[in-house]
């Protein structure tokens, strides 16, 4: 796997990543579903930090490991844990969520005339709010699993 440079953009990284395996950027919007402009924004930094859904296929598509995808793109520190207790999503819940995320995207796509402070929202703000939308889904998740009602739980037996 070639590993992301201390000094290196994400979008430099993707750039040696997708010249290693020889693709254009025309090829790599073809095998990822992305589009020119996406991964031409990505690669010369105008969007940053894409959103997860996104860092997601290029890791499938460039063949790296998703976690240290993450980390390149500045979403994981890299002095951050991997946390084994954390809980994995089913392949079911991560479709659900990715069906969600979708859902909203299309929604703030579609909204004529969405301002935010007074100017157009951009592409990458819509990223950003999509970015973040995911983080709390998945909190949200997180902590639904975790809650088990007071009547099932094992410690309430004790009279």
């Amino acid at each position: 796997m070639i590993e992301k440079k201390n000094n290196e953009t994400f979008g430099e990284y993707i750039v040696r990543l997708r010249q290693s395996k020889g693709y254009s950027q025309r090829k790599l919007a073809q095998l990822t579903g992305l589009s020119n402009t996406t991964i031409s924004r990505i690669e010369s930094g105008i969007t940053e930090k894409p959103d997860a859904e996104t860092i997601k296929i290029l890791a499938q598509s460039l063949d790296v490991d998703e976690e240290y995808m993450f980390m390149a793109a500045g979403y994981i520190e890299k002095n951050e844990p991997s946390n084994p207790d954390m809980p994995r999503f089913t392949p079911k819940e991560e479709k659900d969520i990715a069906k969600r995320l979708e859902k909203m995207r299309e929604d703030l796509l579609q909204q004529q005339g969405l301002m935010f402070y007074g100017e157009p929202v951009s592409e990458e703000a819509v990223e950003s709010i999509l970015a973040a939308l995911e983080f709390g889904i998945r909190q949200a998740k997180i902590i639904n699993k975790k809650y088990t009602p007071k009547k099932y739980r094992k410690d309430n037996n004790k009279e």
